[in-house]
């Protein structure tokens, strides 16, 4: 499951559209600094910052519409009887592709990282926030394939992931317990965290290297639980299209 799901993002496109939404967040945190605060030359951790900011704000717009085309694009292609022939239900449906997409996310952060190292020649926070980032870009992976898991119109899949996205970025600013449910938003503690660290000399996120570990986890388990009730509705939209 888990070949056969990779080799259909390289027939669909999905992973060559993905390294180029990648390419344009990174860019886009290198020239924002520049176009914004008139800043000349950026060093190694400004820039990783920046770009940290950018798929913390612009992530949750740009990777909905890939998630959601995968899923729908299974669900046009009327697939829901195939997969039940193979035993495969919609949680290990959701498994095969959230493991696709994270494998692929990660490997691509990891290069792309290991180059702005490389160029710095400085590694110092390289391990650090490409796990960040990997993490922040799976979050929005795991709401994106449930919502679309549930609807079988991409249009459908992508408003609502932006509404919730919106909606929770509301909600943190009441602050306290609630800021976790935008956890990555810029007005967050967490996000501040990652600033200090990133201004600092620090190998590792003080006070806070395992919260974002434990917010993945908990935020996988929920999708994953949720999948699971939505097994019926996943094979009649797999049959209907």
């Amino acid at each position: 499951m888990i070949k056969s799901e990779f080799e259909k993002t390289i027939a669909n496109k999905f992973l060559y559209i993905l390294i180029i939404v990648l390419l344009l967040m990174y860019g886009l945190g290198y020239i924002m600094p520049m176009s914004l605060d008139k800043v000349h030359s950026l060093a190694y951790r400004p820039l990783l910052s920046s770009i940290y900011t950018v798929f913390t704000q612009f992530g949750p717009m740009m990777f909905p519409f890939l998630i959601a085309y995968s899923i729908s694009k299974d669900y046009s292609d009327r697939t829901g009887l195939f997969y039940r022939s193979l035993g495969i239900n919609s949680l290990k449906y959701i498994i095969s592709k959230l493991t696709v997409f994270a494998m692929e996310l990660a490997g691509i952060v990891l290069i792309y990282n290991f180059i702005l190292s490389l160029i710095y020649h400085d590694f110092s926070a390289y391990i650090q926030m490409s796990l960040l980032f990997t993490i922040v870009g799976l979050s929005t992976f795991c709401l994106v394939s449930l919502l679309s898991l549930i609807f079988s119109s991409l249009i459908l899949a992508i408003r609502s992931s932006l509404f919730i996205w919106i909606l929770s970025i509301v909600v943190a600013q009441a602050g306290g317990i609630l800021q976790k449910i935008a956890f990555f938003d810029s007005s967050t503690s967490f996000h501040q965290k990652v600033s200090v660290y990133l201004d600092s000399n620090y190998l590792i996120i003080q006070d806070g290297f395992w919260t974002p570990i434990l917010y993945i986890i908990v935020v996988i388990c929920i999708t994953l639980i949720l999948s699971k009730l939505f097994n019926c509705r996943f094979f009649r939209l797999g049959v209907e299209g």
